[in-house]
């Protein structure tokens, strides 16, 4: 009884942290598809980044887009109840959610408008109910709209867009204002670190073809990365234990199809079997065979094409791993790492359940199903309440119950029949 209460364990914990690790990896899944430039030494500012988008609307094909720049540890009041605080501010031009995901977003002409955290609206406020309160970023006056996600301490604050705007100088009555950068006074003089690039519904081809288009009618030619690098490496590692537990079983299908190849309908039910299996679990993993357009040569001569790929993609991961990491890079970063911490967990779970659960019986593997749909439904539910979302629902529901079916029909030994002893019969005389 120990014995079996510990095994349940075992199976909770392991899909507990599976349910966390595909929460985590849909969390990325979730956010636009934005390519970012950097503008290290543009010097790019406030009026030039709205010529650019003035410029950017009379094209044929506008691109959406927003820079933005970070200042760090600014200070915030609030005068009612004479509150302190300081935040990490990430001053935005254009659409908020290009470069932050929020409940909310600021319009690109909202000037007096911000977005905070919950850790901010507790200091500030000692709530988070805070929607059309007013704080103070320096001497200027700002309208709480909305709640950022996550919990690291920020404010998004729209820059006004209309070139020769110096944002607004308003203060709340005579209040004390804690000291600030000339930055916070005059948005004009900020020179934005980056441009977020919306490629929402386009394959890697068609992204490449935006960018480069849009950097040649701005002048502009720096390095540029996908978001979407941080979602397919958060993907494929929530997805490595439902692909390594179908394989195991595949391949335990196959092995005995060889195992009776003297015996041609049985072995070709086992192959049957296998490929259907495999077909099914790939549908509801979504999992689709086939190579991306950018990892196609141009040329089947071209030998070095792989060659090159690999490299570009190293460097590419290379300087995401050494870049000045701020709160835009950390929101996909935050939702990776958890990812992977999950799904390495998940993993070690599963083969240590491989190891001490052995079903041998009929009775034993229906019990240990119902169990298992049982926990999966309470983490459902849990996770629900949390506001939180597992994505690929299915996989979740399907893979430990296709597994320890799977496996419990693979390990039954086929019966042989028993040996008939013929025997003379008397002679009848």
């Amino acid at each position: 009884m120990v014995k079996y209460i510990r095994r349940l364990v075992l199976v909770f914990l392991m899909l507990v942290f599976f349910a966390l690790s595909l929460s985590s990896s849909y969390q990325l899944l979730k956010l636009k598809n934005v390519s970012t430039i950097y503008l290290y030494g543009a010097n790019l500012t406030v009026s030039d980044i709205t010529d650019m988008q003035t410029k950017e609307g009379k094209n044929d094909l506008p691109v959406s887009f927003s820079g933005w720049v970070q200042k760090d540890e600014q200070d915030l009041y609030y005068p009612t109840f004479n509150r302190y605080a300081q935040a990490d501010v990430v001053y935005v031009c254009g659409d908020s959610n290009l470069v932050l995901d929020s409940i909310a977003s600021l319009r690109t002409d909202d000037k007096d408008g911000c977005l905070i955290s919950e850790d901010v609206a507790y200091s500030l406020f000692g709530n988070v109910n805070v929607k059309n309160n007013k704080l103070l970023l320096g001497n200027r006056e700002l309208t709480v709209r909305g709640m950022l996600k996550g919990e690291t301490t920020l404010v998004v604050q729209a820059i006004e867009t209309i070139q020769g705007s110096a944002g607004n100088q308003n203060s709340i009555g005579t209040a004390n204002t804690p000291s600030t950068q000339s930055d916070n006074d005059n948005n004009q003089e900020l020179v934005f670190r980056a441009i977020a690039v919306d490629t929402s519904g386009m394959d890697n081809e068609e992204k490449d073809n935006i960018i480069s288009s849009f950097e040649e009618r701005h002048g502009i030619a720096y390095k540029n990365y996908s978001n979407v690098i941080y979602t397919s490496w958060a993907n494929f590692f929530s997805s490595i234990l439902p692909i390594v537990s179908t394989l195991i079983i595949f391949f335990s299908i196959l092995k005995k199809g060889v195992k009776t190849s003297n015996k041609p309908f049985i072995c070709l039910t086992y192959l049957s079997t296998g490929v259907i299996s495999l077909i099914i679990a790939m549908y509801i993993y979504k999992v689709h065979i086939g190579l991306p357009p950018n990892l196609i040569p141009n040329l089947w001569s071209d030998f070095d094409f792989w060659s090159k790929h690999y490299e570009d993609y190293v460097k590419d991961v290379t300087y995401l791993f050494y870049i000045l990491k701020q709160k835009p890079e950390i929101s996909y970063i935050v939702p990776l790492v958890k990812t992977i911490g999950y799904s390495l967990i998940t993993i070690s779970l599963f083969f240590i359940l491989n190891f001490k659960l052995k079903i041998d019986s009929a009775v034993k593997l229906f019990s240990f199903l119902c169990m298992c749909l049982v926990i999966e439904y309470l983490i459902i539910i849990v996770i629900n309440t949390n506001g939180l979302q597992l994505g690929n629902i299915l996989m979740f529901w399907f893979m430990y119950p296709f597994y320890l079916v799977g496996n419990y029909f693979i390990g039954i030994k086929s019966f042989s029949r028993a040996p008939v002893n013929s025997c003379k019969s008397d002679e009848i005389k």
